[in-house]
């Protein structure tokens, strides 16, 4: 799919099959929600899109299911997180299980990136 669409394109489609954590997850960080920092949902970086995106902090945070678990899914991850790190960038990835049972450690982990990131 993401090779037949534009990155633009490619977004919306996943923002429109967002699953139930994904949804969740977006309705804590909109609107400013985490530590003041605004969010993106689906923002393409490069030849990727990451799930969530706050400039500001250069900060990704990935929502992996049963995919990323697999050798191919974790050695697609490495690369991505390698170049993601070659920009500055910094991920957080979760389970979508931890999203939804340990929602309160997940958004603990987000404010403390986000704090130390934009540390002046």
């Amino acid at each position: 799919m993401s090779h037949e669409l534009e990155p633009i394109e490619f977004a919306r489609y996943l923002r429109k099959a967002a699953t139930s954590s994904e949804n969740y997850l977006w309705q804590l960080l909109r609107d400013r929600g985490r530590c003041g920092k605004k969010f993106r949902r689906q923002h393409p970086l490069g030849i990727y899109t990451a799930d969530f995106y706050c400039d500001e902090a250069k900060l990704v945070v990935e929502l992996d299911g049963s995919g990323h678990h697999t050798s191919e899914g974790k050695q697609k991850d490495e690369a991505r997180d390698s170049w993601m790190h070659s920009q500055g960038i910094e991920v957080l990835r979760f389970g979508g299980w931890q999203v939804e049972n340990e929602t309160q450690q997940v958004l603990e982990r987000i404010d403390a990136k986000l704090q130390a990131r934009c540390a002046s």
